[in-house]
C-alpha cells in the first residue's frame, strides 16, 4: 500500500508543512505575525499551518523550543524569530531539527538542551546536522537505522 501521509502524527505533518512554507525565503518576515502579502514569522506560519491542515492537537511548540535552545537561550518562538534568528537558513535548520526530534522522541522525552548553547553555524547540506550527539531510544527506527548504516 503506498504511503498517503495521513498516518503521520499531526506534529510531524505540521512541522513538515512549515519546512515547505519557508522553502521560499520571501515567505519569512520579522516583527509581525503576517504582513498581508503571504509572508509570516515562525509563530504566524505555525498558526496559519495549523488552520490550513485542520490540526488542533499537536506538540510542535516543545519541539521547536528544544530546537531553538540548541543554539540560543531564548524563551519564546517570537523572540527567536524577531531577535535571535540570524536568517532564513537558521530558521529552516531549526524547523528541520524540530522535525527530526519529533520523529524520534515523544514530547515528554526530549533530551535536555546543552547547558551552554553553541552559536548557530549554517549547515552545509539541506539536511539536519547536529543529531549525532543525542542519545537515540534503543527501540526507535532511527536507532535501528544507525545500527545498520552507522
Amino acid at each position: 500500500m503506498p504511503f498517503d501521509g495521513v498516518s503521520l502524527s499531526p506534529t510531524l505533518r505540521l512541522l513538515g508543512r512549515l519546512i515547505e512554507f519557508f522553502e521560499d525565503e520571501n515567505t519569512w518576515c520579522i516583527g509581525e505575525l503576517y504582513d498581508g502579502n503571504g509572508r509570516a514569522c515562525l509563530l504566524g506560519a505555525l498558526r496559519f499551518t495549523r488552520r490550513e491542515l485542520g490540526i488542533k492537537g499537536d506538540s510542535a511548540r516543545p519541539y521547536l523550543m528544544r530546537a531553538i535552545r540548541q543554539h540560543h537561550r531564548c524563551g519564546s518562538i517570537y523572540a527567536f524569530n524577531d531577535c535571535f534568528c540570524s536568517g532564513i537558513e537558521e530558521l529552516r535548520d531549526t524547523i528541520r531539527f524540530a522535525h527530526a526530534l519529533a520523529a524520534i522522541y515523544p514530547p515528554d522525552g526530549l533530551p535536555r538542551p546543552p547547558a551552554k548553547p553553541a552559536g548557530y553555524t549554517a549547515s552545509r547540506k539541506p539536511s539536519v546536522l547536529g543529531l549525532a550527539h543525542l542519545e537515540l531510544p534503543s527501540g526507535s527506527p532511527a536507532a535501528q537505522l544507525e545500527l545498520l548504516f552507522g
